[in-house]
Order: structure tokens, then C-alpha cells, then sequence
């Protein structure tokens, strides 16, 4: 009497990963984990600047890295001049500045405290129980106005100003944007203007 094996069912069949799978995921983890190295660098840098109590124009500077990390960790956002509003995952621990990954509504303002005014950082999630929490920082002082729009075209006429996103809705975040920041006039000097394009893509 012969006996022939039988064919192994799907539920007999191996499922380990393949060496292909496995070196794979393991450059996507890379891949992921040295993008938050660097937006863990610029948000040290932005707290070391604070700490050492820089210039305005260096505090500025410190201050335009973390905007472009919360940027490079978004996913949707709502460009303009008075409020800009980023959603994705740049929510930072309140307790050491720490980026956590963690989804997070992202909002920049200028606004007046102390007599002076600042650049305002608010970040808004909901915690474990569900419960909206935010936190408010003054990112920078000194900050008279702030402006996140897309850079002109480049077939655009030099003088034609760059225009907002139209509407108040949220927008994929664009491939680059135009950062403006205008510093409050010092004592002997004239107002000072920062800008930027950052690449996002």
C-alpha cells in the first residue's frame, strides 16, 4: 500500500517574513526614525536658543525651525496672515518640549502680552479619556506679524505678490511655502523682516 503525502492546507503554511519583507521594513523604520531625529534636533535647537536668551533675530531664527518641523509632521493646513493652523502630528510634551508624534491641531498667532508682542504657539488634541486639551506657548517675542502663504509661480511676474490659499478650509500641505516673520523695530533700527521658503517635499 502506498501512501502519497497530501498537499499542506493555507493554515499549515509558514507565514515568516521573507528576507525581502524584513530588509523592507526594516529602511522604512530607518526611514522614519531619522525624520524624528531631525524634527527632534530643530525642537532642541528652538529651546536652547530660549534658554540662552539669544537676540530677537537668533530667538526668530529658533523659531522658524520649529514652524518648519510642525510643518514637515503635517498633513493638512490652513495658510494666511493673521492665524495659520497645521494638522498632523507635531504635538510637543508640555512638560519638556519633547516631540511625541502624537496627532495634533497646530495654531500660530502674533498677539500682545506683557507689553510686548509674540509669536504664539497653541497646540489641541484630545487625551486618553477623549477630553480636548490645549496648551498655549510664547514661541518668540518681539514678533510684529506673521505670514505662511505658497510662493509665487515661477512664470509669475516678480512683482505680483504671492497669494493665500483661498477659503477657510484645510488644504494638503503644498510642496513649498513662503515664511514671513517682521520683527518689531528696535530702539535705533528699522523694523526687521525674516523669509523663508521652505520645501516640504
Amino acid at each position: 500500500m502506498w501512501w502519497f503525502p497530501s498537499k499542506p492546507t493555507p493554515a499549515a503554511k509558514a507565514t515568516a517574513f521573507t528576507l525581502i519583507e524584513t530588509l523592507l521594513a526594516t529602511a522604512l523604520a530607518a526611514t522614519v526614525m531619522v525624520a524624528a531625529l531631525g524634527v527632534l534636533a530643530r525642537f532642541r535647537g528652538w529651546r536652547g536658543a530660549r534658554a540662552e536668551g539669544d537676540s530677537p533675530r537668533a530667538a526668530a531664527e529658533a523659531a522658524v525651525r520649529v514652524i518648519e518641523a510642525d510643518l514637515l509632521t503635517g498633513r493638512t493646513v490652513r495658510l494666511g496672515s493673521e492665524q495659520v493652523e497645521i494638522e498632523g502630528f507635531g504635538w510637543l510634551d508640555p512638560a519638556t518640549g519633547a516631540a511625541t508624534q502624537r496627532p495634533a491641531r497646530i495654531a500660530y498667532r502674533v498677539a500682545g502680552a506683557g507689553g510686548r508682542s509674540w509669536l504664539i504657539r497653541r497646540q489641541s488634541a484630545p487625551d486618553e479619556a477623549g477630553v480636548l486639551r490645549a496648551t498655549d506657548e510664547l514661541l518668540c517675542r518681539g514678533v510684529a506679524r506673521m505670514e505662511l502663504i505658497e510662493p509665487a509661480a515661477p512664470g509669475d511676474e516678480p512683482a505680483q505678490p504671492a497669494r493665500p490659499v483661498p477659503g477657510k478650509e484645510f488644504a494638503p500641505v503644498p510642496e513649498a511655502v513662503k515664511l514671513t516673520l517682521v520683527l518689531d523695530p528696535g530702539p535705533d533700527a528699522p523694523a526687521r523682516t525674516i523669509e523663508r521658503i521652505i520645501a516640504l517635499r
